[in-house]
């Protein structure tokens, strides 16, 4: 399928303005095309979120200013709000998340504002991040306004956009986290439980990227 999405578009869900708590959901598409403050999964956060065990698997296209894997970015004025994102994984098979031309781009989101959170724990990223021409761009987090809390935390440096770096926060603190490169990201060895990689949660297949439990499919090896 084809998602077109137009401003604060998301795969899952457009804006939230409350409370937001989306489990063992997997979003899988041929393609997600959209503006700005589009991504996989949520379009604004502007509410409290949870996510876990949640999951793209397709191509993004065109995604315009402030997208990101997961999350877009929040309404400029928002404040005080929290957002956690563990065990889960975005698959890019083709396409960027961002373009060359629009600031704010990050593998996890685009755009957090500031005196908000975001903590993410064992999350992989699988996909490139446009690099060039624009502000404010990383393969974990995009503009830096909040507070970043990583830990166990992997991108795909394999991807021209994210062999550049981590591109850290500057306000938060970051454990246990790095680029890994597409071989690295399929060996199990490199996804350690006590590092909180849990095999109640994840599945791991030498030579394939980790999958949750419950999935049906393994994520494709290229």
């Amino acid at each position: 399928s084809i998602l077109e999405l137009g401003n604060f578009g998301g795969g899952l869900v457009g804006v939230n303005t409350n409370y937001l708590f989306i489990e063992n959901s997997h979003l899988r598409t041929t393609q997600i095309n959209g503006t700005s403050d589009a991504r996989g999964i949520v379009g604004v956060a502007d509410g409290n979120v949870i996510l876990t065990q949640v999951s793209f698997l397709g191509n993004f296209t065109s995604l315009g200013p402030r997208s990101g894997g997961f999350i877009g970015s929040q309404t400029t004025g928002v404040t005080y709000k929290t957002i956690n994102i563990s065990n889960s994984y975005i698959h890019l098979q083709t396409g960027s998340i961002g373009t060359t031309t629009n600031a704010n781009a990050g593998g996890v989101m685009g755009l957090l504002q500031a005196d908000n959170t975001i903590i993410i724990n064992n999350v992989y990223i699988s996909g490139d991040v446009s690099s060039s021409g624009a502000a404010n761009r990383g393969c974990i987090r995009g503009a830096n306004l909040g507070f970043w809390a990583i830990s166990n935390t992997y991108f795909n440096r394999s991807f021209g956009g994210c062999n550049y770096g981590f591109a850290a926060p500057s306000n938060g603190t970051i454990t246990g986290s790095s680029g890994l490169t597409d071989t690295q990201m399929r060996n199990p060895t490199n996804f350690l439980e006590a590092n909180g990689w849990l095999s109640t949660i994840w599945k791991f297949v030498n030579g394939h990227f980790p999958k949750f439990l419950w999935e049906q499919v393994e994520p494709p090896t290229g």
